[in-house]
């Protein structure tokens, strides 16, 4: 089965594409250019209606969206636990609590960031807005960073899963190098996770040109 990632830069479609390309599943790259308005055609609707990246489908017409919901089934469905803990798993309580702060308490802020003018309503200035998110980004990563230190050097402790991949496309999205210096425990993790053959070449493959230490 060869699935078909939906796909922009800058967007959640690099978690996905991180599992598929490390768990070694077929996949190909369906890019859509949101510059064009492609991901506004009817054709692109009928697949993710709120046309957003990323959604994944596979060969049977089977389409799922949303960047965590595409990582757990990929990751369940192929049986990956290396990656999801399993439900009797005592770690899998642990993972989902994080996850679930990923992305309620962590992602949506990015998207506040980068289009405020959604969230401030018509004829309000949109600085306030991104400055406000900014800084609940960077009040929010302190969690991260507070738990890597306490129980690292991966989110599940010596155990590297989707949480540490979830992570690593998230500071993407930040001022990275001011990231990092500022949560030093996350810095030893952001370096751990991209440092895997399969993560640097799919960085390499966006031009992420990014530290690793």
């Amino acid at each position: 089965m060869t699935y078909k990632l939906y796909w922009t830069r800058n967007s959640g479609a690099l978690g996905p594409h991180l599992l598929l390309e490390e768990a070694g599943l077929p996949y190909e790259i369906v890019s859509i250019d949101f510059r064009k308005g492609e991901n506004r055609t009817p054709e692109y609707l009928a697949i993710n209606p709120i046309g957003y990246v990323p959604a994944l489908q596979s060969e049977d017409g089977e389409v799922i969206y949303e960047t965590a919901a595409i990582m757990m089934h990929l990751a369940e469905k192929h049986g990956l636990d290396q990656y999801v803990p399993p439900v009797l798993d005592p770690a899998r309580g642990n993972f989902l609590k994080q996850l679930f702060f990923m992305t309620a308490s962590v992602q949506y802020l990015f998207h506040i960031v980068y289009n405020p003018a959604r969230y401030c309503g018509d004829g309000n200035s949109p600085e306030p807005a991104t400055a406000r998110a900014n800084e609940l980004v960077i009040e929010r990563w302190q969690v991260f960073d507070d738990t890597l230190r306490e129980r690292g050097p991966f989110f599940l402790g010596e155990r590297y899963s989707m949480l540490d991949l979830f992570a690593a496309m998230m500071a993407t999205w930040a001022p990275l190098e001011k990231l990092l210096e500022t949560y030093p425990a996350y810095a030893k993790n952001f370096a751990s996770t991209v440092n895997r053959p399969a993560i640097k070449k799919i960085f390499a493959e966006h031009k992420l040109n990014i530290p690793t230490s």
